[in-house]
């Protein structure tokens, strides 16, 4: 993936959704190569096998960006009704809601008299005129879209070598070298984004995706 295409991506979807969907989508397209080669799966042609990951990455690529919009929709009303009933009832289970929200954030990170002070903060903050929040439903769409062509997107390594070798056993056999060799640069490249080392992120990301993949091919994934 050109390194514009996949700024752009990461831009729509943060970091930490682009590394999951990432990481998901070589996990689905390497169970079918490894359970290939293991002979767990056959296949009467590459091209079938092909569209066995194609599909399998696309199917799981809608799913994946409809729960994402669906989520962040639910939430995003969540949130608008936690700030519009906060101004009227001072109760402290408003308080609690937002919290959690935060929980998992930089905000656990502060100490906590900063803490509520920035949760006070929000509830007290006004609402986003019509136009911002129609520019967030927007992005929430971006999100769940990114997400979907992402998912597809890691699957493409695999692909191009099982559509391109006749031979399937040296197809399969070149699909694991390759998505490799992606999952490593994808560690590498999200590592400005998350201000890690880039040679321990890429080599992370690569072990932790093998890693996962064989337990899923071998343990029903």
């Amino acid at each position: 993936m050109p390194f514009p295409v996949a700024g752009k991506l990461v831009s729509h979807t943060g970091p930490g959704l682009a590394i999951q969907e990432s990481l998901y989508g070589f996990i689905m397209a390497m169970i079918f190569v490894n359970a290939a080669q293991a002979g767990i799966l056959t296949f009467a042609s590459n091209i079938r096998l092909a569209i066995v990951i194609f599909s399998m990455n696309f199917t799981w690529g809608v799913i994946d960006a409809l729960v994402i919009i669906l989520v962040g929709s639910l939430e995003r009303k969540r949130d608008l009704l936690i700030l519009e009933r906060s101004r009227d009832n001072n109760d402290s289970k408003y308080r609690i809601m937002v919290k959690d929200d935060l929980s998992g954030t930089i905000v656990d990170a502060v100490r906590e008299e900063d803490e509520c002070r920035i949760i006070q903060q929000i509830l007290a903050s006004e609402v986003e005129s019509d136009e911002e929040l129609a520019k967030d439903r927007k992005d929430l769409y971006m999100a769940g879209v990114s997400s979907f062509v992402i998912t597809v997107l890691a699957a493409v390594p695999v692909l191009i070598p099982i559509l391109l070798i006749p031979d399937l056993r040296t197809a399969l056999f070149t699909a694991s070298a390759l998505g490799a060799t992606a999952l490593f640069f994808v560690g590498y490249g999200m590592s400005r984004h998350i201000g890690a080392n880039r040679w321990g992120m890429a080599l992370m990301f690569m072990t932790i995706g093998w890693t996962v993949t064989v337990m899923a091919t071998f343990m029903g994934g």
